[in-house]
């Protein structure tokens, strides 16, 4: 083995100054992302209680959401090395909260809707607060964290997959009527 390589490298991964400038935007990306839910709420209550998005029309909202957002992503691109960037991404924050608005307004016709709502935002908010403040308290390397959150994630995925015809409501199980269910309850008639 080049020890002298192994030398170089650990210390340059090791070095307190890398660790530190990448907690650093560590803290600073989930801070902004925290920040980041309160122009998508804006813009989510303004789309809701005006219903400008749902006065549009399927076609034209469709074409001011693909104008809207590929201008905005193009501007944060152009600009992301100033605080104008910055701007623009809490514009498009609050742009694609009122974009949300007409799905949002549907989900609240549900009599369960703004429990369902408020549970997906207290979750997402409380995720990302508690990532930044985690980001600004510890000291380590918590670039491994990635690796059990993704297995999280995929074994969710899994378990959707496997049980496509259950589904959970409340705190009852209720299977939901999908393509599978009705095949299974098909074959078990044929006995």
């Amino acid at each position: 083995m080049n020890e002298q390589l192994q030398t170089a490298y650990a210390g340059q991964a090791g070095s307190g100054v890398i660790v530190e400038q990448r907690n650093r935007v560590l803290r600073n990306t989930y801070w902004l992302l925290a920040l980041s839910l309160v122009p998508t709420v804006l813009g989510a209550w303004i789309g809701v209680k005006t219903g400008i998005v749902a006065s549009m029309g399927m076609g034209l909202s469709m074409i001011v959401f693909l104008v809207g957002a590929f201008g905005l992503m193009f501007a944060i691109e152009k600009f992301k090395h100033s605080s104008t960037g910055v701007a623009l991404l809490l514009g498009f924050t609050f742009f694609m909260g009122l974009m949300l608005s007409r799905m949002l307004a549907a989900i609240l016709g549900f009599s369960n809707g703004s429990s369902l709502i408020m549970l997906a935002f207290g979750g997402t908010a409380a995720v990302f607060f508690a990532m930044a403040s985690l980001a600004s308290v510890i000291k380590r390397d918590l670039s491994n964290m990635g690796d059990p959150a993704a297995g999280g994630g995929r074994d969710q995925h899994l378990r959707a997959i496997q049980r496509p015809d259950d589904h959970v409501v409340g705190d009852r199980h209720r299977p939901v009527l999908s393509l599978h269910a009705v095949r299974h309850q098909a074959r078990d008639r044929r006995w």
